[in-house]
């Protein structure tokens, strides 16, 4: 019978199951309770922490105001929504709007979306770049639509993964480009068409202009990511940014309800 492999989480490489080190990087192998994890997770360890958040806020918001009871604006601003000028009042609502949904099939769209497009883009590029590609251009969306409400002005509150799902949209187009793949005209076109069928759904608030600036935010990471993928300090850098990027995320929230 075979022996079961490892997988390095650094660099890919398939090494022996009893193996400490990996013999392609050298760096230390996940064992143990680790790697229990990562096997229960799937290699989407962000992306199961992210759906998972996501409804524990919504459950929080919930709490307060009754499963049947309409979503009160000001609890939903407690936990981190963004309205009005508080993005550049507060910027750590830019990480923390994402968390925050204003009701069970807002919250589930999302959720089915993240966990749909987010599995097999966090195992290709792995969970930190995942990290910082979802986070990053989720709060890069909100920036575009704080500049276009500046130019537009309307009452709105928002929040929402949503602009971070568009994120993942866009990096598969930057990524196939980047690979000189013509399956980024059909990437591209795909994600614009479900921009499109979202921005004409009848009785919906949709925030479209988070979702162009999240999708045109995600293209460029991934582009980035391509550049830098090759280069070996940078995966240092990207666990940084990845750490920071969760870090502020949970420190948005506490501090959105200490406000």
């Amino acid at each position: 019978m075979a022996s079961r492999a490892t997988v390095c989480p650094h660099c890919g490489r398939l090494n022996a199951a009893d193996q400490a080190r990996c013999s392609g990087c050298a760096r230390p192998l996940p064992g143990g309770a680790q790697l229990s994890v990562r096997r229960a997770l799937g290699g989407a360890t962000a992306t199961t922490l992210c759906a998972l958040l996501a409804g524990l806020v919504y459950l929080a918001l919930i709490a307060g105001d009754g499963a049947g009871a309409p979503m009160s604006w000001g609890r939903a601003l407690r936990w981190g929504a963004l309205a009005g000028n508080l993005g550049p009042a507060q910027p750590w609502r830019y990480l923390s709007a994402m968390f925050v949904h204003f009701g069970l099939l807002h919250l589930g769209f999302n959720v089915l979306a993240l966990v749909s497009f987010g599995r097999s883009l966090e195992q290709l590029l792995g969970t930190a770049r995942f990290t910082v590609l979802l986070l990053l251009s989720g709060a890069l969306g909100f920036v575009a639509s704080d500049c276009w409400y500046a130019l537009f002005p309307q009452r709105q509150i928002t929040g929402g993964l949503s602009g971070g799902i568009f994120g993942l949209m866009g990096a598969e187009v930057g990524l196939r480009f980047a690979s000189r793949d013509e399956g980024w005209k059909r990437a591209a076109i795909s994600a614009l068409g479900y921009a499109a069928v979202m921005a004409l759904l009848p009785g919906v608030n949709v925030n479209n202009a988070a979702h162009l600036g999240g999708l045109l935010s995600g293209a460029g990471v991934a582009l980035l990511i391509h550049r830098l993928r090759a280069n070996r300090p940078s995966r240092w850098w990207f666990r940084v940014a990845a750490a920071l990027l969760s870090l502020s995320t949970l420190a948005g929230i506490a501090l959105a309800r200490l406000g």
